[in-house]
């Protein structure tokens, strides 16, 4: 996911500097950081709740080894969880929103538009010495 969403990242702030003109690029860039922080503590806190559990006497040899050798007898107990289930809604989530963005998202470019409209006004003096 980070591979692909990296290079992403400059075409969506550019997205929406474009759909929100008026408004200044750091106030709609910020506002697009805080709604991707709360999406992640969202997903931090819901997930878990998704999540089956794992009786240890399933898990596979290499985690119990590793469990039985580094935990005291009295951390031996621990939530093993399999994030199956949240993974595959999260999956689904994001499919739906990029079909749903590709078929609606039809905004204009607003600031290529104001910028173009303030090139074409402006009068070219000539240079003097």
């Amino acid at each position: 996911f980070g591979l692909f969403a990296l290079p992403l990242l400059p075409i969506c702030f550019e997205s929406v500097v474009e759909s929100t003109y008026p408004v200044s690029e750091s106030t709609s860039t910020g506002l697009l950081f805080i709604s991707g922080q709360l999406v992640g503590i969202l997903m931090i806190v819901i997930y878990p709740l998704f999540a089956a559990d794992i009786e240890q006497s399933n898990l596979p040899s290499c985690l119990t080894r590793v469990a039985n050798q580094t935990l005291s007898s009295a951390d031996k107990q621990l939530d093993y969880k399999d994030y199956k289930n949240p993974l595959y809604f999260q999956l689904a989530l994001l499919i739906v929103i990029s079909i749903g963005f590709i078929l609606f998202f039809k905004c204009p470019n607003l600031r290529q538009k104001a910028e173009s409209e303030e090139n074409n006004n402006e009068t070219i003096e000539p240079f003097r010495i």
